[in-house]
């Protein structure tokens, strides 16, 4: 092999489509290559020219294509009606994308004779080659007017100039036989030097002139063609429709229509006597071979044992000798519109980029071919070649740019049925737009997922239009109907059963999004399909009795695939045919939009409940009721609490049962502090009343760590009417006493609707937060653009850097005021308030700069308080850290987390200390006042490690990994005691954890802090994102925990499951870290890291 008796062999087990015009399939059964975009370039229209290429020709044939200068170049023959009837013209249109096309142009005009007798004899035109870009730069387009006997008049050329013009024309070559007139002046006859000596380059390219020999065989020069003559049925031939590709070890292989082969090691000086490609099967049609961008070789051909012209498909090579691994280009045959002569249907006359005529970004495989030689074409084919899924799907079309490519979607889109991704509902979340104007044709959306018996397949899908059918397909390998449904031009959605009749299964609304969930049982050959969380179908019949499921279709018209396909339209070459009645006008548009698709593998399902069983853990909360004398009854009494907690919280199970028992602790506790009032819900900080708060013992201090927090529980009225108590809950007015404390209540606001989804709620909530907003710029802002605040309003009093009467910039207020910038940014967007938005982005942008440059002390490295004067404080405070817990910092500011590591920084026995332990004025203002000045406060410990999770995920840096997020969150865990009870205060000591209030009642229970948001989002993992997927991200190092687990988890209106087991014996889930959502199974990774899922 890879010699002169065999230069290529392909070793495929599939040879041939099973495709002909009678009893086949117009994609031959045959698997799609994986993200391959089929775009027609010209849709003949004889009635509206003006809508195709001006001139109303319906014979379009014999494309050629180049790239040059940042453009893509195509050339195509046209006639009026059918193959070799004059008059004939080459056309040309360019296109920067690949995908978006010029209106053509005539590049060589009709061709005709004044005869003596006064009648005029038009020639059509026959080329096998279309473009050359020369040594010097220089762009030649080339055509030929026929015909193709030997007999023609011969090559034409003119350049294509950088600015898309072009030059005058030429004849490069007349045929020897040719006697008649000649139009033209021949090309050495132009004053351009450079024009000529391209022309010269290319007469002398013994290889790229091979391209020419069919038309031009009966030279006298015998050398100029230099391949021996083709030897079939006996008789010496001229080799047709030469295309070739260099291998690595400097020999050109060179192929011929009809399988012929040939091979030169001396640059075309000789060659081998063609050899017929007895292991390659096609009909008779062109074949196309080319080396890929990434080494491999490509062959581009119809693979029939018929006459028949469809599918197109490709077959690789790594040695450009041996190939293998057939797979579908273009399977589509759609009803000949027009009649002519020679009109044979199907993708065909397939052409590339030739070496040399240069080579478009990215690797890529670019074609062009006609279709029924009626309308031009043209497939992107990602390279390398793939025919196979591996793993689950979730496509997100707003990663994708508008307009571009469709990634790993395989996409029939013409010039009335267009497919894109388009800024529908917005340019923040995309959708795949399916349009269909056409009255012969559709758009197809084809995707591509891993073959399994066992399949979750889910999709949004909104109706804007259906004047058209939808068709909603999921198919085998070979393209069997598995399920078949559709939508209905009255928007009824239909699905088979078996072989039955389509019947109703649901109702669909116009412009709402409808959610799909497709689950398919291959084993049971089954399906049950889910509509906006409803079941509408259970454990119907797949429609064929063979086939795993590989792929779903959305396509915008009836199946055809199996129609039979007439070599002629009349079905004889002597018998005239028809035009369709119509085809040349639009008909009503439909318009359909898919996002949000996914494929996941199923795997065996787990209920609410199944991987932890709540009443294994109410052991806990008897305890808890045990040691406590419940002096203060709000609204859930002890005697509620475990029912409360059972209806209410995620359930977490870890082997550190001391950790656990305190992830339980503190929702009993936070139980402890839901009021109802008659303003509905409130929480309450202290268990009894304090001074300093307002009306029902409220205060606003901790409303952000209570928003964080409880945005957890599956009832979030309580959240609900807290908020909107401090809004509107004075006579329609803020809470007088709201500003008393800094807060981050728009931040905490929108960070909650990314757990629950309730974007009503957000976006009503809109205006209050742009108010509060404002009023603290009224009261709080510097003329430097930054804000001030005591330290005592920051609930922060008695700290070293802090003061009661100083206007001090401190890194609080202004992280504070930046996260809520940003989210009230991001909620006027959801609100598609955009002029709002973009207000407060200015508005986070500007403080982020100002933070970074005004509170970054260079010296010491980190974030501190700037007095009135300018100067910075000399001390280091926890609050350095806050500007992470609202990702503020840009990438550089890293190195000030080395002080949570430090011992004379703030690492203690017992926690973080609000202060750095080096300072001389660290625990020196007292004990029992709520001093700031060092003590460990769980306020301060909870921002620093949200902090320091966000550190971990979304900054490069080496500083802090796992383990020390891991020992600090444990140690957090570890000083939840006194007098060896259960107990959360105020603030502690650093060394010993005492808590430093005595035992001053209004301590207990303090909610003034967060510790399950921490285990769910830090350890656990759980990113909220306002997407609906699903993101797991733990915390927990490798090597520690060998198995833990989250149920029960409310997110986006689902339950997520997330479990991690080491041997997989723990849950019998398998080993690793899995995700599920409402029981089902999404995704799965054999080690801790970050995986992602589409929530259904």
């Amino acid at each position: 092999m890879g010699e002169n008796d065999e230069p290529v062999r392909y070793i495929g087990k599939i040879k041939v489509s099973n495709s002909d015009y009678k009893n086949g399939y117009h994609d031959g059964q045959m698997r799609p290559a994986i993200g391959v975009q089929n775009y027609q370039i010209l849709r003949a229209n004889r009635t509206h020219p003006e809508w195709s290429d001006g001139l109303g020709w319906t014979y379009n044939h014999a494309p050629m294509l180049a790239y040059f200068n940042g453009q893509f170049y195509c050339e195509y023959l046209t006639n009026p009606t059918g193959e070799h009837i004059p008059p004939g013209v080459t056309m040309l249109t360019h296109s920067a994308d690949g995908k978006n096309w010029s209106k053509p142009e005539v590049l060589f005009p009709i061709y005709f004779i004044a005869n003596e007798d006064a009648t005029i004899v038009f020639k059509y035109m026959h080329q096998r080659m279309g473009f050359y870009v020369a040594p010097n730069g220089r762009f030649l387009a080339m055509a030929y007017y026929g015909p193709n006997d030997g007999y023609g008049i011969g090559r034409v050329v003119r350049e294509i100039y950088p600015d898309g013009s072009f030059g005058p024309i030429y004849f490069i070559r007349v045929n020897d036989n040719w006697k008649g007139q000649v139009n033209y002046p021949q090309y050495r006859s132009s004053p351009d030097k450079g024009f000529v000596e391209a022309c010269d380059a290319f007469l002398s390219d013994r290889i790229r002139r091979m391209q020419w020999w069919e038309e031009d065989y009966l030279t006298k020069d015998k050398d100029f063609y230099r391949v021996p003559w083709i030897i079939d049925d006996g008789k010496p031939v001229p080799g047709k429709a030469f295309c070739f590709y260099t291998r690595l070890d400097g020999a050109v292989v060179g192929f011929f229509k009809n399988r012929w082969v040939t091979i030169t090691k001396d640059n075309g000086q000789t060659w081998s006597q063609p050899v017929r490609c007895e292991s390659l099967t096609y009909g008779g049609a062109k074949i196309w071979a080319q080396r890929l961008d990434n080494g491999q070789y490509a062959l581009v051909y119809n693979p029939t044992n018929s006459d028949a012209r469809h599918p197109l498909c490709i077959a690789t090579s790594d040695d450009g000798i041996t190939f293998d691994n057939l797979v579908n280009v273009h399977g589509e045959v759609p009803p000949q519109r027009y009649w002519g002569r020679e009109r044979r249907p199907g993708p065909q006359y397939v052409r590339g980029i030739i070496e040399g005529n240069g080579n478009p970004p990215g690797e890529d495989l670019w074609v062009v071919y006609s279709v029924s030689k009626e309308d031009i074409w043209i497939s992107r084919i990602p390279v390398p070649v793939k025919w196979e899924v591996d793993g689950p799907i979730q496509d997100d079309f707003t990663g994708m740019e508008t307009g571009g490519i469709i990634k790993d979607w395989n996409i029939y889109a013409q010039k009335w049925c267009p497919v894109d991704v388009v800024d529908f509902p917005s340019s923040t979340e995309k959708s795949l737009m399916l349009k269909d104007f056409d009255p012969y044709d559709y758009a197809k959306a084809v995707r591509v997922f891993q073959r399994a018996n066992h399949q979750t397949l889910s999709f949004k899908l909104y109706i804007e239009s259906s004047a058209q059918i939808l068709l909603i397909e999921v198919v085998s390998a070979k393209g069997e109907r598995l399920l078949q449904s559709r939508i209905d031009t009255n928007r009824t959605y239909l699905v088979k059963n078996g072989t039955a009749d389509y019947s109703s299964a649901a109702s669909l609304e116009a412009s709402k999004w409808h959610t799909f969930e497709i689950n398919l049982d291959t084993d049971k050959r089954q399906f049950s399909i889910d509509l906006d969380s409803k079941q509408i179908v259970q454990d119907l019949s797949f429609s064929c009795k063979e086939g795993v499921p590989e792929r779903i279709i959305f396509q915008t018209g009836e199946y055809r695939l199996t129609d039979d396909v007439q070599e002629y339209k009349s079905g004889s070459e002597f018998k005239p045919g028809w035009d369709e009645p119509g085809a040349d006008e639009k008909v009503k548009e439909a318009v359909y939009y898919i996002k949000d698709f996914s494929s996941m593998i199923s795997q065996p399902t787990c209920g609410a409940g199944s991987i932890l069983n709540p009443d294994d853990f109410k052991h806990y909360v008897d305890y808890f009721n045990s040691i406590d004398d419940e002096d203060v009854v709000n609204f859930i009494p002890n005697s509620e609490a475990w029912l409360w907690m059972k209806e209410n919280i995620p359930f977490f199970e870890c082997p550190d049962k001391d950790f656990e028992q305190i992830y339980y602790y503190r929702w009993w506790t936070f139980r402890k502090h839901i009021k109802k009032t008659p303003a509905g819900f409130v929480m309450t900080e202290f268990i009894t009343p304090v001074k300093h708060a307002g009306i029902y013992n409220t205060i606003s201090c901790a409303l952000g760590h209570h928003i964080y927090e409880g945005r957890w529980l599956k009832n979030q009225q309580y959240l609900d009417d807290y908020v909107l108590f401090w809004f509107r809950g004075n006579n329609g007015k803020p809470q007088e006493h709201f500003h008393k404390y800094s807060s981050w209540v728009a931040d905490a606001s929108y960070n909650r609707y990314l757990v629950t989804s309730d974007k009503e709620f957000l976006i009503n909530l809109l205006p209050d937060l742009v108010k509060d907003y404002e009023r603290w710029e009224e009261e709080k802002l510097l003329p430097n653009g930054l804000f001030w605040q005591y330290d005592v309003r920051d609930g922060m009093e008695e700290s070293i850097s802090g003061s009661r009467t100083t206007k001090n910039a401190r890194p609080t207020i202004n992280s504070y005021m930046f996260g809520n910038a940003q989210a009230i940014s991001k909620i006027a967007e959801l609100a598609g308030d955009i002029e709002l938005s973009e207000k407060f982005r200015n508005k986070a942008t500007q403080l982020k700069d100002l933070v970074q440059k005004n509170l970054w002390d260079n010296d010491a490295k980190f974030f501190k308080v700037r007095f009135e004067d300018g100067k910075f404080s000399d001390a280091r405070e926890e609050i350095g850290f806050i500007p992470w817990y609202f990702n503020l910092p840009n990438a550089g500011y890293e190195q000030a987390w080395l002080q949570v590591l430090d011992p004379n920084g703030f690492k203690a026995p017992f926690g973080f200390t609000t202060a750095e332990r080096r300072h001389p004025k660290f625990r020196t203002h007292g004990v029992g006042g709520c001093e700031w000045d060092g003590a460990v406060w769980p306020f301060a410990t909870s921002q620093t490690l949200a902090a320091m999770a966000n550190l971990l995920r979304n900054y490069n840096q080496s500083h802090i990994d796992k383990k020390d997020y891991f020992e600090a969150i444990l140690t957090y865990a570890k000083s939840h005691r006194k007098n060896d009870k259960l107990y959360i205060g105020e603030y502690q000591d650093e060394k010993n954890g005492e808590w430093l209030k005595s035992d001053n009642p209004r301590s207990s229970y303090y909610n003034h802090s967060t510790f399950c948001d921490l285990v769910i989002t830090g350890l656990v993992g759980l990113c909220p994102g306002p997407e609906d997927t699903v993101i797991v991200n733990p915390l927990v190092p490798a090597g520690t925990w060998k198995w833990f687990a989250l149920d029960n988890v409310y997110y986006h209106g689902k339950k997520v499951t997330i479990l991690y087991d080491e041997t997989g014996e723990k849950y019998n889930r398998g080993q690793g870290l899995s995700v599920y959502v409402d029981g089902k199974f999404v995704n799965h990774s054999k080690t801790i890291e970050k995986i992602e899922g589409m929530i259904k």
